[in-house]
């Protein structure tokens, strides 16, 4: 049941995240950023920060509560190119 939750939040959080952004996110030595001129691919970012917590369609959802972060969500378009990444403070 607190999955299910969680899920409810972050769905929220995305629908409330409506200004436009640059978005990063740190794993280990790289920096995955969301306004770059040649957009990340889906296995750049696996790649670097290995598979998501979970996916919903085209949103990844990091949680880097462990390492002192809030959740992350990565949406890529249907090419698989990182279109924005939105932190949700934990």
């Amino acid at each position: 049941m607190k999955f299910v939750n969680w899920m409810i939040t972050v769905s929220a959080g995305l629908l409330l995240a409506g200004s436009v952004h640059a978005g990063s996110i740190s794993c280990g030595s790289a920096t995955i950023v969301d306004d770059q001129v040649d957009a990340p691919l889906t296995v750049h970012v696996i790649s670097h920060c290995g598979e998501p917590t979970s996916k919903d369609g085209n949103d990844w959802i990091y949680d880097r509560r462990d390492v002192g972060e809030g959740f992350y969500i990565l949406h890529f378009n249907d090419a698989g190119e990182l279109e924005s990444i939105n932190e949700q403070p934990d």
